[in-house]
């Protein structure tokens, strides 16, 4: 074959490459190579409408009126001594019973009550007696509404005075002054108490 023979038979091969659907090596690794976009998710024409939850219906107050002077029972919860015990003291106290207006507690037992050490005097020598008086102040209603109270007539001191406690020196029978005992309340003391005021609640029915 001679020398243009040949380079008429490789143009040709040349030609029938570049018009033909064959794949090189190089062409079928670039392909590979590619990497294919992934396609969108199609929007659906009739979305999941929202849930909107029902609303939480709460039940209507009602108010409730405490008359003045409505009579509830406290008690002390710890011991109080004039030894110990200081002027202007806050004491912390119990109501022993719900008290019910209109069918309703309106304060509940076991809610704590204020009361003050409103005197102290120690008991001494030369007739000095022991004495320790407590003033009521105050307690709670269910709604957190403050309730001011006083002391019950039947609580030993009157007036704001719920307890007042008094011990003597005693003498002796060969004439001696003996010192006498510090007054103490002890835990668990009854008081009676009365509210100071008409006052308005609300209540859940």
């Amino acid at each position: 074959m001679t020398l243009k023979m040949r380079t008429t038979f490789f143009a040709t091969l040349t030609a029938m490459a570049l018009t033909s659907n064959i794949i090189t090596p190089y062409q079928a690794w670039v392909q590979a190579q590619t990497v294919k976009p992934v396609p969108s998710p199609v929007p659906t024409d009739n979305p999941s409408p929202s849930v909107t939850p029902d609303p939480i219906s709460l039940p209507n107050p009602v108010e409730v009126t405490i008359p003045d002077g409505t009579e509830i029972i406290l008690s002390t919860l710890d011991e109080l001594s004039s030894k110990t015990a200081r002027t202007g003291d806050l004491v912390t106290l119990r109501v022993d019973e719900d008290l019910i207006i209109e069918g309703k507690a309106v304060i509940t037992a076991g809610t704590r009550a204020r009361a003050e050490i409103a005197e102290v005097q120690k008991s001494g020598l030369f007739g000095r007696r022991g004495k320790l008086t407590l003033k009521i102040l105050s307690t709670s209603a269910v709604d957190g509404t403050k309730i001011s109270l006083l002391a019950g007539r039947n609580s030993e001191g009157g007036g704001n005075v719920g307890v007042s406690i008094a011990v003597f020196a005693l003498v002796s029978p060969l004439g001696f002054l003996i010192k006498g005992s510090n007054a103490i309340i002890p835990v668990g003391t009854k008081i009676r108490a009365i509210i100071d005021g008409r006052t308005k609640i609300r209540i859940s029915q």
